[in-house]
């Protein structure tokens, strides 16, 4: 289901890969952001939202040709700033835990309370940071299937998520 903050319904299509994912195709004329739920029927017959959801959706009309699409400009660029960010956040953040290899640091309080900080900043981050990994890493696996080379980017994803996984 596709919603504004008014509460309307976006026309869409969906279409079943046959491989376990789904496309959805859908265009919106006006600058909108909008909220997208997506759930999946249980074994129980009952409906549930999938891990992220919901997800929001900018829209600009102002996009021209491939830009806004799968394959355009916007998504690499939210792909790299995304990266990036959750690059520099855990280089800092190993930085700070690891302050316990300077030498004298069980003397100092202040040095102890930055160690704690991190960690629990990293435990609070740490279903967020592996969602947009992961989000990042299956739109990177369809664009190499739509031939649309970013191996440069899965290989920094993964070893994202691998430098996630040493900090806990």
């Amino acid at each position: 289901m596709l919603q504004f903050e008014e509460t309307q319904l976006i026309h869409n299509q969906v279409f079943d890969l046959d491989n376990g994912t789904y496309e959805v195709k859908y265009k919106v004329d006006t600058d909108e952001t909008a909220m997208i739920w997506v759930y999946y029927e249980n074994e129980n017959k009952e409906y549930e939202q999938i891990r992220g959801s919901p997800f929001s959706a900018t829209f600009d009309k102002s996009c021209t040709g491939k830009s806004g699409t799968m394959e355009g400009d916007s998504l690499q660029k939210y792909i790299t700033e995304n990266l990036d960010q959750i690059s520099n956040y855990l280089e800092k953040t190993r930085e700070n835990i690891y302050i316990k290899d300077m030498e004298g640091w069980t003397d100092d309080v202040d040095k102890l309370l930055k160690i704690k900080k991190n960690l629990h900043t990293i435990n609070e981050r740490r279903d967020e940071i592996y969602l947009t990994l992961d989000m990042i890493e299956q739109t990177l696996r369809h664009l190499e299937e739509l031939q649309i080379s970013k191996g440069k980017d899965i290989s920094k994803t993964r070893n994202l998520k691998q430098t996630q996984k040493t900090l806990h």
